[in-house]
């Protein structure tokens, strides 16, 4: 048995031990983490209320009394714009801080546990191997996480400035703003996703009342827009009944395990994820990602499928009104 032999063995039996007091300092909260845990709490709970905050004052706020003959003066010159302006902002604020800390905090365990697995495998063939491979594949770790991050920024963005434009728009403008930020969530979604697993669709549902109907509003992704599911229809009452339960639903593969009322026809995936939408004033409607491919989605997908159903909440509140349908009333 060589000296490398005989070296490597020793290290084997040290450099677990070791690895494992390393995973153990790595879970204890550093100042950074403490940050992101008290920000990415605090920010979209004091933003989101201060959004309809903002949002109510700025609507009670009276028409400007003019003098006969004389010219409105224009709306951003108003005492309303400026509460809708701070709305705005604290929307953006709320969605940003949601979205680094929901992605931060969902990707990190995930990517601790892949890195650990490889480490202990590239421990078995050489000692001199292993610290090369373990620096490497913690920089391209950080480096992904970067990307992911760099990648929701820019893809969120988007939907929080366009819920913050909606936010501006007259009530009876706001439905077709509702669309548009659906399709920008889809997109979002589904490109998120894109990298990794074969065509994948993302699909925005709103929820009618007359009559009962959940019909698509985003989508992102392959195919065309699905059909609506429809009250009185094996179909359309499983999906009605699983958005008053209020929780998300995955099915990694649907040729073992199927919801009911599912058909399978003309579909065309064996996977899907499943989130209502909804707030405390009722349930607006879901968010849902399908793929081809069976068992192509893990705990980081079902998280943001269930953040994009989080964000799209806020759009459909600033949308209800007495002109779009009204949420089903929360049991």
């Amino acid at each position: 048995m060589s000296l490398i032999t005989r070296c490597l063995q020793r290290r084997l039996k040290i450099l677990p031990r070791q690895y494992d007091a390393a995973m153990v300092e790595e879970k204890k909260k550093s100042p950074g983490d403490a940050f992101w845990v008290i920000f990415g709490t605090a920010i979209p709970i004091l933003g989101a209320a201060g959004f309809a905050q903002f949002l109510a004052v700025g609507r009670a706020v009276p028409p400007v009394e003019m003098l006969d003959d004389a010219p409105p003066p224009p709306f951003w010159a108003t005492e309303a714009f400026g509460w809708f302006a701070a709305a705005a902002v604290c929307a953006v604020l709320a969605v940003l801080f949601a979205v680094i800390a929901k992605v931060r905090e969902s990707r990190k365990k995930g990517a601790l546990e892949r890195t650990n697995e490889e480490l202990r495998t590239e421990l078995e063939a050489a000692n001199s191997e292993v610290d090369g491979a373990a620096d490497a594949r913690q920089e391209a770790v950080a480096t992904a996480r970067r990307e992911q991050l760099i990648k929701l920024r820019d893809v969120f963005m988007r939907f929080a400035s366009t819920t913050a434009d909606m936010a501006l728009q007259p009530l009876e403008e706001r439905h077709g703003y509702l669309k548009m930020v659906a399709n920008v969530a889809a997109e979002a979604l589904a490109g998120m996703v894109g990298g990794r697993v074969h065509r994948p669709r993302a699909v925005v549902y709103l929820l009618y009342s007359d009559p009962t109907r959940m019909e698509s509003i985003g989508h992102g992704g392959r195919g065309e827009r699905p059909r609506p599911f429809e009250a009185d229809t094996p179909r359309g009452d499983a999906a009605l009944d699983f958005l008053d339960a209020k929780t998300t639903a995955s099915y990694p593969n649907l040729d073992k395990v199927k919801p009911a009322g599912y058909e399978g026809t003309g579909s065309g995936y064996k996977t899907f994820i499943s989130v209502p939408i909804w707030t405390a004033n009722g349930v607006y409607g879901m968010v849902s990602l399908d793929a081809p491919k069976a068992n192509s989605f893990d705990d980081g997908d079902v998280a943001l499928t269930e953040l994009t159903a989080e964000l799209m909440s806020i759009p459909f509140e600033v949308g209800q009104d007495q002109d779009t349908p009204e949420p089903v009333d929360a049991e």
